[in-house]
């Protein structure tokens, strides 16, 4: 937003975008990881010792406001997203319970077919996998 400096968190549409008021642009490593760290010293703050989990949401980009296609947007937002995890890892590294789970890795580097005809939405059985991998690694299972 020009007039306030909100950040939106999804893109407004079509019908609601006014250049006058609205402007698009590319979020910066340096600013993510900034978000990012502030999210995990809040957390840390109020819950010293809560595990804190960091993912990358393997869903691509709808669209794109940048002369490109949306697939080469939706690279860039990720390795730019992907970066500042891994920014904020190195310098938290000493804390065992702050945890990156490669959901993004494992849909598209792992699995053959993960998306629906469309592209864009993953399959019911990846989802199932890729919780069920999140489920056994991070969540305790109580004994009966």
């Amino acid at each position: 937003n020009k007039n306030t400096g909100e950040v939106y968190k999804t893109a407004k549409s079509v019908g609601d975008y006014d250049k006058e008021l609205h402007d698009f642009r590319v979020t910066t490593v340096n600013e993510n990881f900034e978000n990012i760290e502030y999210v995990y010293q809040s957390i840390r703050r109020y819950l010293k010792d809560a595990a804190v989990i960091f993912t990358l949401s393997p869903v691509p980009l709808k669209a794109t406001f940048r002369d490109m296609s949306c697939s080469s947007a939706n690279s860039i937002s990720k390795a730019i997203l992907r970066v500042a995890l891994d920014t904020l890892f190195n310098k938290y590294g000493e804390d065992k319970q702050l945890h990156y789970f490669p959901s993004y890795e494992l849909v598209l580097d792992f699995l053959p077919n993960p998306f629906g005809p469309d592209r864009r939405y993953i399959i019911a059985d990846t989802v199932n996998f890729v919780m069920t991998l999140f489920a056994n690694h991070y969540i305790v299972h109580e004994k009966c």
